[in-house]
């Protein structure tokens, strides 16, 4: 270790002042992460969304986001006959089907259920099918 007259990190330095005399100690270069650059915006990578993008119904060589893969393995155990409502729901282009869709998840899929659905605490009540 040295002990410069002048600070080593500051060109011009007139070497007076509070750290006149310091010791200087060089630390080791740290290693790094390699950097991964972000995806660009608007590829549509299953996003069925007003961008345009992908679908839910992609075909083998479709890449699906986190949202896509988990919106796919819900949709597996949803009854066939609602799946089309559940997509409209998921591209928002309906809030009536988004409604339906939370209702009838909540209730096991059951259309009776919904209308005789006694949870006014729920926020969605009002909004709810009944007849």
């Amino acid at each position: 270790m040295k002990t410069p007259t002048s600070c080593p990190a500051v060109p011009d330095c007139p070497g007076t002042g509070p750290f006149l005399g310091a010791t200087f100690v060089t630390l080791p270069e740290v290693p790094r992460a390699p950097t991964v650059p972000p995806k660009p915006r608007g590829t549509g990578e299953g996003h069925p969304g007003p961008s345009g993008g992908g679908s839910l119904r992609h075909g083998p060589s479709t890449p699906l986001s986190h949202a896509g893969l988990a919106r796919e393995k819900r949709l597996a155990d949803v009854p066939e006959k609602y799946r089309t409502m559940y997509r409209r729901a998921w591209a928002g282009s309906s809030r009536k089907a988004a409604v339906r869709a939370f209702c009838l998840e909540c209730v096991g899929h059951s259309e009776t259920e919904v209308r005789l659905c006694t949870a006014p605490a729920c926020p969605l009540y009002e909004f709810r099918e009944r007849g």
